[in-house]
């Protein structure tokens, strides 16, 4: 198939150079905003400053990336509402949870990174194993935002892809270079806007289009000419599609909490009372604007089923293509942009998150290594140009990591999931056992960290080798639930096969915390109990 494009050639010129007229406009905020910045914490964390009006665009712009957008568009054309459990229900309930029981106690540690909380209860080896998990598996989802903006600018520049994920990764560094989280958080409230502001025309026009003129007809006939099965989540529920949705649900709703993009935004927050509400406030918006895409798949699928018989939609393409019969040119252009700025704006800020977990939770260990404010260090590079720019160095280093991501050969959609089952399965429970209590032993919450990701990695393994086996139980017996005899049945191999790796890792990360704190206490009991009194 030949790629698809909706421009005439005067429309790509147009839109490639308001593209690169937008860009500089983004990097020289990103300059102005860091005249500003003076320190550490005002490059990482804002000075801890940010009001509620920037806090809920900041967030917003961090979680619209292009799986918000493209991906539930495309997800609800192809498979109706059973396509839109992680995006962008259980996405956006998780800012609603983290926010209403999360933000408030996480601000008031005052810590810079979730490692930080587990350097305080669980000792250095919490602090880099958790490290350790955070930084890779986020480089997946900053390379997401990388492979959308390639396949965007691929789709309406005939640019190839490879050549837009570098150049986004260019200019997600140049405008975090001097202005770090300031940077971020003004270029995310304009990104977001314009974003928001494309998506919302798209939804007017084909809700006008569809409705002959009448926006509220236009609704409402798209739902009532939809299949019914296609409106529903599970629409043909077994154990085997119901335990899936859970375990993309849980995925979406936990493993975004100990997430550090989540976290800093918190932080950066002006009070606890605005890290609440900026969480509460932004999963709401984020919800109700997720709608959009969802109606959009929608009427794609009664307006594009010309196209569809002809098989010319793939991938991520049924937004573009919807957009192409509704929009005139000037606003199918500022679509464009605003879908490119949601993907930059999602980089950028993943980026600084990263950024801060490497040069506060890793780099302050060989400090030495890198000079201190009075220059000590005999090696000139490394006092006079590395040491006096070690943010900025770390968010190149993260910007490498994510290229890396980026040409792995994974979709889109498969490195959101790849990178929140990862923090699910390793993170969460411990985070809720350090923040909520005082852990026995630092191994409650370490082996959590260990035996999660095994098990889910374990899980993962096994369905490359046996891709059939998730779906035998629900094929061979239908009338599982009535039938749940583990002797009656004794191919554990189907029993296994059928439960989600991201369940089987969160389960495994919560036994794991129960026998490591039983053990403990047990201990500590027992050695009480032996001492003498004098």
């Amino acid at each position: 198939m030949e790629p698809f494009s909706s421009f005439s050639p005067l429309g790509s010129f147009a839109l490639a150079a308001v593209l690169a007229l937008y860009i500089l406009f983004l990097i020289a905020v990103g300059f102005i905003a860091g005249r500003n910045v003076h320190s550490s914490e005002e490059y990482l964390l804002a000075g801890r400053n940010v009001p509620l009006p920037l806090a809920i665009l900041s967030l917003l712009a961090t979680w619209f990336g292009s799986s918000a957008i493209l991906g539930t568009t495309q997800s609800t054309y192809s498979f109706g509402m059973s396509g839109t459990i992680l995006e962008p229900f259980a996405c956006g309930l998780t800012l609603i949870f983290c926010g209403a029981f999360f933000a408030k106690r996480l601000w008031n540690l005052g810590i810079a990174t979730i490692a930080d909380l587990f350097g305080k209860k669980l000792g250095p080896a919490g602090l880099w194993i958790s490290s350790a998990i955070q930084v890779p598996t986020f480089f997946f989802w900053i390379g997401a935002q990388y492979l959308s903006i390639g396949a965007l600018l691929e789709v309406y520049l005939e640019v190839p892809a490879w050549i837009g994920i570098v150049g986004s990764a260019c200019v997600t560094v140049m405008i975090l270079w001097n202005g770090g989280m300031w940077a971020v958080t003004w270029t995310d409230a304009i990104m977001v806007s314009i974003s928001l502001l494309g998506l919302f025309i798209l939804f007017v026009a084909t809700a006008n289009q569809l409705g002959h003129g009448n926006t509220i007809d236009g609704i409402t006939s798209v739902i009532a000419r939809t299949p019914q099965e296609r409106l529903q989540l599970l629409p043909n529920p077994t154990i085997a599609s119901s335990l899936t949705a859970l375990g993309i649900f849980l995925t979406g709703l936990l493993g975004n909490i100990p997430a550090q993009d989540l976290q800093q935004r918190i932080q950066c927050a002006r009070s606890a009372s605005t890290a609440k509400w900026s969480c509460i406030l932004s999963g709401c918006i984020y919800i109700a604007m997720g709608l959009i895409p969802i109606y959009l798949g929608l009427a794609a699928r009664l307006h594009l089923e010309e196209w569809d018989t002809n098989d010319r939609i793939q991938s991520d393409q049924v937004l573009p293509i919807l957009a192409s019969q509704i929009l005139s040119e000037p606003f199918g252009i500022l679509l464009v942009v605003g879908l490119v700025s949601l993907n930059l704006a999602a980089a950028g800020s993943s980026t600084i998150s990263q950024t801060t977990i490497l040069s506060n939770n890793v780099l302050p260990r060989t400090k030495r290594d890198w000079g201190n404010a009075n220059g000590t260090t005999k090696n000139w590079l490394l006092k006079n140009w590395l040491a006096p720019r070690r943010e900025q160095w770390c968010a190149f280093a993260v910007t490498v990591g994510s290229l890396m991501a980026a040409f792995s050969g994974q979709s889109v959609m498969g490195l959101l999931e790849l990178s929140l089952a990862s923090v699910l399965v390793s993170l969460f429970v411990p985070m809720c056992l350090c923040l909520f209590s005082n852990p026995s032993t630092p191994w409650s919450g370490i082996v959590p960290m260990l035996v999660g990701p095994a098990v889910w990695g374990t899980k993962l393994t096994w369905d490359a080798w046996n891709p059939s086996s998730s779906e035998s139980l629900a094929t061979n017996n239908p009338d599982f639930p009535a039938q749940l005899s583990w002797f009656a049945r004794p191919n554990w191999g189907q029993y296994y096969g059928t439960i989600p790796a991201e369940i089987q890792g969160l389960l495994a990360s919560i036994l794991a915390m129960v026998v490591a704190e039983t053990i403990a206490r047990g201990l500590r009991k027992r050695s009480n109990h032996d001492v003498t009194p004098t």
